[in-house]
């Protein structure tokens, strides 16, 4: 289980995100110490954005607690609040909004818990222009 666990997790490593701005939806993944996922976005007009991630709980596999992955779902309406552009078409966003996750994963000393949680997400988006 390791093996396909550690396995999964270099492929994920090798993969990259994709960005189609032109279509206003973007895909990508997430790599981070409680788990790693599948994220898929879409512009509803240039100040807000639909954020849908895919995560696997992967806290207490790494944390040697468990063999099985947790498995989790978000959704996050974010706002742009701040742009600057540059000269040359590059421009750079601020971003907050709030969401909710649910999901199924191992639970403090118990085997198996449900999980559900308001959340909030921050960020800034780098968009550089293609000649």
């Amino acid at each position: 289980m390791r093996k396909t666990i550690f396995t999964l997790l270099a492929g994920l490593l090798l993969a990259c995100s994709v960005s189609a701005q032109n279509l206003n939806r973007s895909a990508g993944m997430t790599f981070s110490f409680s788990g790693i996922g599948l994220t898929y976005g879409q512009y509803a007009d240039n100040n807000c954005f639909y954020d849908l991630s895919l995560k696997l709980q992967m806290g207490e596999v790494f944390a040697n607690r468990t063999d099985c992955p947790g498995l989790s779902a978000s959704f996050t309406c974010n706002y742009v609040f701040h742009q600057w552009s540059s000269s040359n078409g590059n421009v750079i966003s601020l971003y907050a909004g709030p969401g909710m996750e649910l999901g199924y994963a191992k639970d403090y000393r118990k085997e198996r818990g449900y999980l559900v949680g308001l959340k909030g997400r921050f960020g800034g988006i780098c968009v550089f222009d293609r000649n």
